[in-house]
């Protein structure tokens, strides 16, 4: 979808503030689209999101027990309702999309109104009465940063969160890795050469917009894990505690990874772990890798124009670079540039709003 230039406002003064809550157009859509049942059952039957979540609070009661906590972005307030079980003497729940009004009803289905305030506006305009021990956030994006989200986190953090407070999760890392994954050639490219069979008409002149309508940009895959023909290097390393957002506006990483096997290149994936740190307690993983269990963020793959040869001991060397989109800054530029071996260095940009997601097959 591509985002209105017009502002909208929402029908609400941030109480004692005098602000009103502005939506500009590049955030319309992005409210909009959360105000729907659909992303958050999709994001509540993912267990391995939610109880990822759920039991990194519950590890963390004896230091959310009489505390104050702020949740960015709550939705439908699950995070929160998590939060106040754990024993937090008051939840501020932040959303500016209307999905809050369902999330009151959560929170009452619950008993748990004395506990959680709701609050609907940004992160970026509305006001607390007190300062937040912990926060909490279920920001992150495919390809990690999708979505800008963070960037309300980070603003929310330095406006609501007491020195020293607590962030869930902390940090997150970014990895990549070369692959072997042809199923998008297979049901989106070599689909227009079988409508002569299918139809006795002939279609394949429409390979080469396929391709540039479907290679140019992030493909979110639930890739095998046997597609994957390197080990998986760490891109970049994000603490939520210290980034700014001017760090947010340039994310770039290297890589140098080792071919485990001889096969085809058909291009990159990326994923994310998401590290929940507490003081005194086990660190607690939330991963999205192909390795680990499926969760709703799947992968995020980079393909190639077309498979490359590549043999067991090739090294491969690159560069991923993030940026804003143009079109919508809560999308995402990307560059990559790589070379295998001693070979020509290749360079190729990719973006996250052309085709957010794989279209359902029937």
């Amino acid at each position: 979808m591509e985002s209105s230039s017009n502002a909208v406002e929402l029908h609400q003064d941030v109480a004692g503030s005098g602000k009103t809550n502005e939506i500009k157009g590049s955030d319309k859509v992005f409210f909009s689209s959360y105000a729907h049942v659909n992303i958050h059952e999709n994001m509540v039957r993912d267990e391995a999101r939610t109880q990822g979540y759920r039991q990194a609070i519950m590890q963390c009661s004896d230091l959310i027990k009489g505390k104050v906590v702020v949740d960015i972005g709550c939705g439908t307030g699950i995070l929160s309702c998590f939060c106040a079980k754990a024993g937090a003497r008051k939840v501020y729940g932040i959303d500016a999309s209307s999905i809050i009004e369902q999330a009151k009803q959560v929170v009452r289905e619950n008993n748990l109104e004395s506990v959680v305030e709701l609050i609907n506006g940004k992160a970026e305009v509305v006001d607390l009465p007190e300062k937040a021990d912990i926060l909490v956030s279920e920001w992150m994006g495919n390809f990690l940063f999708f979505e800008g989200m963070l960037n309300s986190v980070v603003v929310a953090r330095d406006r609501f969160l007491k020195k020293g407070g607590l962030i869930l999760p902390g940090k997150c890392t970014l990895f990549v890795s070369p692959v072997d994954c042809r199923k998008l050639y297979e049901r989106r490219i070599d689909f227009w050469s079988s409508t002569k069979k299918t139809y006795d008409l002939s279609m394949e002149c429409m390979i080469p917009f396929a391709k540039k309508c479907l290679l140019g940009s992030v493909r979110r895959e639930d890739i095998p894990s046997e597609s994957v023909i390197g080990p998986a290097q760490p891109l970049y390393d994000l603490d939520v505690n210290t980034v700014t957002l001017k760090g947010l506006d340039l994310v770039k990483g290297d890589f140098q990874v080792t071919c485990d096997r001889s096969t085809s290149l058909t291009g990159f994936a990326t994923w994310f772990d998401a590290y929940f740190e507490a003081p005194g307690k086990d660190t607690k993983v939330l991963s999205t890798s192909p390795f680990s269990t499926r969760t709703h963020w799947n992968q995020a793959v980079l393909y190639r124009d077309e498979g490359i040869p590549v043999k067991k001991g090739d090294v491969i060397q690159g560069s991923m670079t993030l940026t804003p989109a143009d079109l919508n800054e809560r999308h995402l530029d990307i560059k990559l540039s790589y070379q295998i071996g001693d070979g020509q260095r290749e360079e190729k940009m990719y973006n996250t709003w052309q085709t957010p997601g794989p279209v359902e097959m029937y």
